[in-house]
């Protein structure tokens, strides 16, 4: 398996001798206050924090392969908001890989910083990192044409945090709140992505590669294959299938959606509460409920 990690790992290598050439600097003060504040103002400057920002979390990251199809389902809910600190990271920095890339104009505008959009492009994977000291989620989208979107995300509402988002000459301000939509987007497919990594019935398993294909490449001089891990769903599909025959209720289901507390109201005058709950267990494919944040 292919992982992006890689790939974006060597890309900040590169764009950490480009920085050091263009301005003359060492890379290990790319992140220092007084760097931001004598080159912040320039988008070269923010294109390298966050193609080596990217890399040192890609350098961390655990990759989960993720089923582009299920990314899909979740374009009715993008511009719902999800609150970041309610859902718990398998792995302290995690990547989700997509098993195909996703065109982004599916999910964005594809709005670069010098206020151009992309004819085409596809998101090949997610890298996130939950900072618990300032209670910010930090996202990092990977394109195809080898491009980032970072995004830093509030953990108490999900919402993009507007003064990380600095301003570029000459972008005008319908520009400026497009991109900030689309990051916001971006923040909202990660944590649903999450949210489905959390769902009861689903477990993260392991992918190991045997220390024999290993050895193997080794003698070859090829780059040795990581681990990486894939979704499961292990719920028992036998006790979830719908009745059949006359006396059988309700419909059959294709996805996993969604059931909200409620209480129920009975003809004899009962009345009983259900807790929230999932219909549709028998289904691997996930639709989340969202409700927009006020």
């Amino acid at each position: 398996m292919h992982l992006i990690t890689h790939q974006i790992v060597e890309l900040g290598a590169l764009a950490s001798h480009q920085y050091e050439q263009m301005f003359d600097e060492p890379v290990a003060g790319l992140f220092l206050p007084a760097t931001n504040a004598k080159y912040g103002h320039r988008p070269e400057y923010r294109h390298f924090v966050d193609v080596i920002s990217s890399a040192q979390l890609a350098a961390r990251a655990k990759t989960i392969i993720f089923k582009s199809d299920q990314a899909l389902a979740f374009m009715r809910s993008i511009d719902m908001l999800l609150r970041s600190g309610d859902y718990a990271m398998p792995f302290a920095e995690l990547c989700i890989q997509f098993d195909r890339g996703i065109d982004e104009k599916l999910f964005t505008t594809g709005l670069k910083i010098a206020g151009q959009a992309d004819q085409a492009d596809d998101i090949l994977g997610l890298l996130m990192h939950m900072d618990e000291r300032i209670q910010t989620f930090a996202v990092s989208a990977f394109y195809r044409s080898t491009s980032f979107n970072r995004v830093i995300v509030s953990a108490a509402d999900g919402k993009v945090l507007s003064h990380k988002i600095q301003p570029t000459p000459g972008l005008t301000p319908e520009a400026a709140q497009t991109m900030k939509a689309d990051k916001q987007r971006i923040a909202n497919l990660a944590l649903m992505c999450l949210a489905y990594i959390s769902t009861p019935g689903l477990t993260v398993e392991r992918v190991h590669t045997p220390a024999a294909v290993n050895a193997r490449r080794a003698k070859h001089n090829k780059r040795q294959l990581d681990d990486y891990y894939i979704c499961n769903w292990t719920i028992n599909r036998d006790k979830t299938k719908p009745a059949t025959g006359e006396h059988s209720h309700g419909t059959p289901h294709t996805f996993r959606y969604d059931v909200a507390g409620h209480f129920r109201h009975y003809a004899d005058g009962r009345t009983i509460w259900v807790k929230s709950h999932q219909r549709g267990l028998a289904n691997e494919k996930y639709v989340p409920k969202t409700y927009v944040a006020t």
